[in-house]
This record gives C-alpha cells, structure tokens and sequence, in this order.
C-alpha cells in the first residue's frame, strides 16, 4: 500500500523542479517581512516640528492672497465712486449752463419790454400833440360853420329836432366822426403798424360820415371846401406820422451802426452815408410814407455798391441791418426790398467773403441772415422766382459746414428748409433736383450726416446742437414726407446717413441713462432719430452697420434692445413710450436674427 502512494507521488511531481520552488516561496516569505518591517518603522517616526511651519507658511500665503483680493475689491469701489462724481458734476454743470441760458432769455426779454414801453411812451406823446392840434382844426370848422349860418338867409327853425336844424345836424355829425379819443387809446395799447392801419380807416370812415351825413350843407360852397381842406390835412398828419415812426425806429438803430458805415473813406462813400443820415433824421421833404422808404431803399442799395467795390465788409453787413430794420418796420415795403438789387448785392457780398482766406465773420452772418429773412418774408412767386436765381448754393454748403458757429449752422438749416416749404423756394431745389444737382443734394446729406454724428463737439455744448440735431431730424422727415418715394430712394442712397443714425441713437440713450437735463428733449429726438430710421432703413441694416466699424452694429443693437425691453421707455418717453418699443422691436428684427432676438429677450427678462 505503501508502495502504491510513493508510486503515485512520484507521478505527481515528475517534471517539476521542487528546489526552485522552495527557494521561490522563502523569497515571497522575506519580501512580505520586509514590507512589514518598512511599515513598522514608518509608524514609530518621531514627531517633526518643520509640517508646521510648512502649514503655518501656508496660511500666510492664503491670508496675503485675500488681502490682496480685498485691496483690488476697494480700488474697484474707489473708482466706482469717481466715475459717480465725474458723472454728477457733469450733470450739475448742465444744469447750471440751462439755467444760465434761461436766466440769460428772461433778461433778453425784460430788456425788450423796457425798451417797448418807452417807445410806447413816447408815440402816446406824439398821439398827444395831434390830437391837440386836431381838435384846433375842428374847433376852426366850428367857427366857419357857425359865420356861415349867421351869413345864410335861410328862416330860422325854433324846433329842436335834429333833422330840421343843419347846426345841430352838423355838430352831431362832426362829433360822431371825430375818431382822436378813440386812437389814441388804440396808439397806447397796439403796434405802430396796428395803429397806422386804425387811423387810415378812421379818417375815411370820417370822410364817408362827412360827405353823408350833411346833406342841408350842399348848397355853401364855403362849407364843402372846408370840409375838404379838413380832410386832406388829416391824411397829411397820418402821412407824416408814418413818416416820423419811420425815421424815429431807424434812429434809434442806426445811431449804433453809424460808427461801422463811417469805414467808408473815399469822398462818394461819405456822401451818402451824408445823405442818408439827413434822410434819417430829418424826413420833411416827403409827403407819404412809401417815397420816403423808397429813397431810403435807392440810397441803401447805392451805399451797398460803393461798400462791395472797396470792400468795405463791414460797413456792407451793417447797411444790411438797416434793411432788416426797414422790413421789420414796414411790411408793406418789403416786396420793395426784394425786388432791388439789394438781395443780389447781398449774395455777392457773401459769395466774395467764402472765396477769401480770412472771412469776415460778421458779414457773411449780417448777409445770410438778411437772405434768409427774405426767403421767409417773399410770399409772390415772382419775388421767391427771383430771390431763387440771386443766392448761391455755395452759401449753404458754407452755412452748414462744421466748423461754422452754431447759429450760423441754423440759419443754414433754416435756408434748406425753407427749399422744402410750398410757401418758399430756397436755393437749393431739394426736391425734384435736375440731374446736374443731384451731386449737391447728396452732398449736403453727408453734411447733415456728420452733424448727427460728431459726438466730440456736440459733447461741448449739449444745449446748443439738442437744437441743431432737433431742426435737422425734422428736416430729414419733412423731406421724407413731402418728397416720397423719390425722397426715400434719395435718403437710403445716402451712405452715411444710417450709420450717423445708429452712433446718434447710442448717444442720446447714453444721455438719458446719465441723466442730463432737459431729459425730455433728449427723449424726443431719440424717439425721432428711431422714426426716420425705421422709415428710410434699407433691408441690409445690419451690413452696412457692420462695414462701418468701430463695433457699431453691437452698441446699436444695445441701445435698440433698451428702448424695445427696458424699462427706460416708461421713465422718458412718457406718451411715446408704446411707439417707441414698436418701432424699436420693428429695427431689431432687421439687425439680428430669430435666435438672438429670443437671447436678447431671455437677458433684458431676468
């Protein structure tokens, strides 16, 4: 049996070398003792005091790490703050040029009603004399009438009914015509102009009551030319007070303007300006009040002349003045005016001043601002067919060049859209051009382009271009409405002019979100600036939004989104509010597509 198992083991391990597994399983017994040893002297490590430095390090480093955060927390607060009081000392310096400009308006005004009362004072005074002298004449007709009753050999009527006694007749009749005390409470309380008209009716409603009134009369020759002599000597006196208004206004301007026409030197220059003078200040050779205007328009239009051929600009730009005064003065003259040379002359002198190096400012402004007051004072075809052939196109390019004053910028604006106006022809046909134009038209567009879009200056003088910017915007949509569709497909030709709209929009939005005053004017020609665009917007907005760089189409899209999910709408626009997120959401939806419409809503709604 035994036998049998040593057999069996045998057969087991034959073929296996049973040394090399014993030394196999002795390595395998010495590793694990080693590892175990290992361990062992790990856990019996002593206690190291150089962990707690490392940890005590640290949090040094964490502790500077924070301190540096909070340090870079304050500076953000710090410059928070300034731009806060950058932001409120801009404010409170706008408030301040408001108020100076108000209080600058009221004086203005305070000066002009002084002025006004005393010159109505004075023609009370005037009115005074005359009527005295009036009631001398009538006094004299009494006298006449009363000699020629006692002369008559007609039978005296002792009844006291009015119709059967010619005296008593007359003497009711003189009194009803007698208009003095009526006038002159008229000539207290109205214009001189008012005051010229009432007196001319009264005087032929007196005649009319005289000639009628008098019928028992007829036979004494005597009385009719009294009555007659009566009468012319009437219209004498209100021809001469008109004449006396007259020469009494241009006085009192030219008084001030007589040291600048003085520049005229030569020997035919300073015997007008003699002339004049006498003619101003001493009217008694004329009869009636148009010859006496008439002189003075012949003799202004020859000093002009004189002023244009020795260059003499200032003395040129105050005769202008004179002009102005005389049509202010007299309204029925001014068709007088315009039909001169006076107008032409004008053009000249401006057109001269832009071809010279150094322009004399206050001439080409006294010349433009005389063209435009006649542009908007010609009512007759013929006088606008006229004033249309005598001023240059070149003036308003120079009116509304940028680097002219503001004032002088208005009155550009004002010329171009007077063009526009069916009741004035300016000298730039805007609408309907002929071919050889349409480069011009153009042109000007650019122009108003850049001043929609010149941030820099505007930022100067907030007040002034609000002003500029609204006469342009109402220009623009004027244009729009009374020349489309030929005027649309003019506007969206015009390169510059949505791009000028977008940069406008984001600066007025930043006005109002800054809180510069008057808000509601900002409000208004944003809300205007939004109208032309949604009106003249071509269908590739965002393209040429795009081209025009400086990130435009971003800062635009902004600005929409506020105005269309903001809150701003309801805080500024007041009643325009709804059109204002209309047509805001009508723009955005040209200048982004579906998806970044839906993004923008998400954001503007958290």
């Amino acid at each position: 049996m035994d036998v049998d198992i040593d057999s069996e083991s045998e057969e087991l391990f034959e073929g296996i070398d049973l040394d090399e597994l014993e030394q196999q399983a002795q390595s395998q017994v010495q590793k694990q003792n080693h590892a175990r040893e290992s361990i062992d002297s790990i856990e019996e490590l002593p206690f190291q005091p150089a962990s707690v430095s490392d940890k005590q390090s640290f949090k040094v480093q964490e502790l500077e790490k924070q301190l540096l955060i909070r340090s870079g927390e304050n500076s953000i607060l710090r410059s928070n703050l300034q731009k806060q009081s950058e932001q409120h000392n801009r404010t409170i310096e706008a408030l301040n040029a408001h108020v100076k400009s108000v209080q600058e308006e009221y004086q203005s005004k305070i000066r002009n009603l002084e002025q006004e009362i005393e010159r109505v004072k004075t023609e009370s005074c005037f009115f005074e004399k005359e009527a005295q002298d009036a009631t001398l004449n009538l006094k004299k007709l009494q006298k006449l009438n009363q000699q020629g009753k006692n002369e008559s050999n007609t039978q005296k009527n002792t009844s006291t009914d009015i119709f059967q006694d010619p005296a008593a007749a007359f003497h009711s009749n003189v009194d009803d015509w007698d208009p003095l005390p009526e006038q002159i409470k008229v000539a207290v309380n109205a214009s001189a102009t008012k005051k010229k008209k009432k007196r001319k009716l009264s005087v032929q409603e007196g005649v009319g009551k005289s000639s009628s009134s008098v019928p028992r009369q007829n036979d004494d020759p005597q009385h009719e030319a009294t009555i007659d002599l009566l009468c012319e000597q009437l219209v004498q006196l209100e021809q001469q007070n008109g004449i006396w208004l007259v020469s009494r206004g241009l006085g009192e301007i030219y008084g001030g303007l007589l040291t600048e026409l003085s520049a005229l030197e030569d020997e035919e220059g300073q015997a007008r300006v003699s002339m004049l003078t006498k003619l101003i200040y001493d009217p008694v050779a004329f009869d009636t009040v148009n010859t006496y205007v008439q002189s003075l328009i012949q003799l202004i239009e020859e000093i002009f002349v004189v002023a244009l051929k020795k260059s003499y600009w200032s003395a040129a730009g105050t005769i202008l003045t004179l002009s102005l005064a005389i049509m202010t003065m007299e309204p029925d003259m001014v068709e007088n005016i315009l039909q001169s040379k006076i107008p032409s002359l004008a053009n000249d002198c401006a057109c001269t001043l832009v071809r010279e190096k150094e322009v004399h400012q206050v001439a080409f402004e006294r010349c433009i601002n005389f063209l435009c007051t006649c542009l908007y004072n010609s009512s007759a075809l013929t006088s606008n067919t006229q004033l249309q052939s005598q001023v240059s196109p070149m003036l308003f390019e120079r009116c509304i060049d940028f680097q002219q004053p503001t004032h002088v910028i208005k009155l550009g604006l004002r010329i171009l859209m007077s063009s526009i106006k069916p009741s004035a022809i300016a000298c730039v046909p805007l609408v309907n051009p002929p071919e050889n134009d349409q480069r011009l038209v153009y042109g000007i567009f650019s122009t108003l382009s850049r001043i929609l879009a010149d941030e820099k200056r505007a930022a100067k003088n907030h007040l002034e271009f609000l002003s500029i910017h609204d006469m342009v915007l109402q220009l623009l949509l004027h244009f729009y409405k009374q020349t489309k569709p030929i005027g649309l497909d003019v506007l969206q030709a015009c390169s510059p002019l949505v791009p000028s709209f977008a940069l406008a929009t984001c600066w007025y939005l930043q006005l109002i979100q800054q809180g510069f005053q008057p808000t509601e004017s900002y409000a208004q020609n944003l809300v205007n600036l939004l109208r032309i665009t949604y009106l003249v917007a071509p269908s590739d907005l965002s393209t040429r939004l795009v081209n025009s760089g400086h990130g435009l189409l971003q800062r635009y899209v902004a600005a929409v989104a506020s105005c269309t999910y903001g809150d701003l709408e309801y805080m500024s626009f007041q009643r325009s509010a709804k059109e204002v997120s209309t047509l805001s959401a009508e723009i955005l939806e040209l200048c982004v597509s579906p998806e970044e419409l839906d993004s923008l809503y998400t954001l503007f709604d958290q």
